[in-house]
């Protein structure tokens, strides 16, 4: 799982924690969720040759699982946090749903911290298009979303503009479309591998972190007291979006690759930087961010967001004026492209359940 784990623990459940170390922090166990964790015909994590099950048979182990470890752990001393990534956040939603029930005391020594997650009600690839119910030759149906009323305290953690998390509520803005999909490809698969893989699955040498320079800038943009417009409060679950950094739109990695890889750069990157400012206020036409709480399907009824297109005339010079633009805020192409080479899904769809010491027996 290295360094998975320790990734998952530093960077999301205890963002800015220290002492971590070979796969293993202080006063945690780190308990895998073993579980087929693949959407047939894409992703296996027993490899790619091998038979993968369907979206709905992989969910409902990885649910039955986490089921029989979280009451195992709520029999033992200590606390309790399931983690979900990607697949892994839809199985950690389903078993939340399903231990609604527990006594408050137990709910207390319980938590939930979910990253990319599929069924996050305003933004999950899962829950955007339910109306139209699923994909039964792939056995992928849309829905429920994460639910928000179970007293359990719980973290819905999306990078923006991934498209397992993030996908537009207007889906006619063929930008905001694009744009996700290239963040699918490009930014779902870093949550625990932040810098991509060098030789030998380390990470590259230099790279970013989520495209931003270093730990503690990424770090400090979950922090909700300093930085309250990057979350939402509603019923038990509080909603992080980490804003994509200057430089990163996914929209632009094309250009910025074949800059790269023509030797070019001098060329692509002012033409990102000019076009950057106000491809991101036209992309963000195509979402609804007013509610991450609120079950928010796929929008055909008008074309773009009304209410940010009616400030579009003031929004699009602001942000080509806006300073913070094509200066030293952006990043270096390297930086930006630190994932580019790695177009692979996450390895695998994760689920992890976090003990405090001591451990269930």
């Amino acid at each position: 799982m290295a360094p998975a784990a320790t990734n998952a623990y530093q960077n999301f459940i205890d963002p800015g924690a220290q002492g971590c170390a070979d796969n293993a922090c202080p006063g945690v166990d780190f308990v895998p969720v073993a579980y087929d964790a693949s959407l047939w015909p894409v992703i296996s994590s027993k490899g790619p040759r091998a038979s993968s099950a369907k979206w709905d048979t992989s969910v409902a182990g990885g649910v039955a699982t986490l089921d029989q470890l979280t009451r195992r752990q709520l029999g033992a001393p200590g606390t309790a946090t399931a983690f979900g990534y990607s697949q892994g956040a839809t199985v950690a939603s389903e078993e939340k749903a399903a231990l609604a029930r527990l006594s408050p005391e137990d709910k207390a020594r319980l938590s939930f911290v979910l990253i990319a997650n599929p069924n996050r009600p305003n933004g999950g690839i899962i829950e955007r298009p339910v109306l139209f119910g699923g994909i039964p030759v792939a056995d992928i149906t849309f829905g429920p979303p994460t639910p928000t009323d179970t007293g359990i305290a719980t973290t819905d953690i999306a990078m923006q503009y991934d498209g397992i998390s993030d996908f537009p509520a207007y889906p006619l803005n063929v930008l905001a479309d694009a744009n996700a999909l290239l963040g699918t490809l490009l930014i779902h698969p870093s949550y625990l591998q932040p810098k991509g893989n060098g030789a030998g699955g380390e990470p590259k040498a230099g790279a970013a972190i989520y495209g931003y320079p270093d730990r503690s800038e990424f770090i400090a943009q979950q922090n909700c007291d300093e930085l309250p417009q990057h979350c939402q409060n509603h019923g038990d679950t509080t909603y992080v979006t980490i804003p994509n950094p200057q430089g990163a739109l996914p929209l632009l990695y094309p250009l910025r690759a074949i800059g790269k890889h023509t030797n070019r750069t001098d060329l692509t990157e002012p033409a990102a930087a000019l076009a950057e400012p106000a491809l991101r206020v036209l992309v963000e036409t195509g979402y609804d961010r007013t509610d991450y709480s609120a079950p928010t399907p796929l929008r055909f009824d008008q074309p773009l967001n009304p209410q940010k297109t009616a400030t579009l005339a003031t929004d699009l010079p602001a942000e080509i004026e806006n300073p913070t633009h094509n200066t030293d805020r952006t990043l270096p192409v390297e930086t930006v492209l630190a994932n580019m080479e790695d177009l692979l899904p996450p390895d695998p769809v994760v689920s992890l359940v976090r003990e405090f010491l001591p451990a269930a027996p």
